[in-house]
């Protein structure tokens, strides 16, 4: 299992994401990696919820 990712770096891939602001495409690519795993972190309890 991964280590989790702390809300914080959450926030700040999803701020640099829908702002299209990053230092270089390693950022860019950390950013939709932290961002893709929140969200397939979430989606099977938010599936069973709805």
């Amino acid at each position: 299992m991964s280590k989790p990712i702390s809300n914080t770096r959450i926030d700040k891939a999803g701020e640099a994401l829908s702002k299209e602001i990053f230092k270089d495409e390693i950022e860019l690519i950390e950013a939709e990696e932290y961002f893709n795993r929140y969200r397939q972190n979430h989606l099977q309890p938010l599936s069973e919820t709805t």
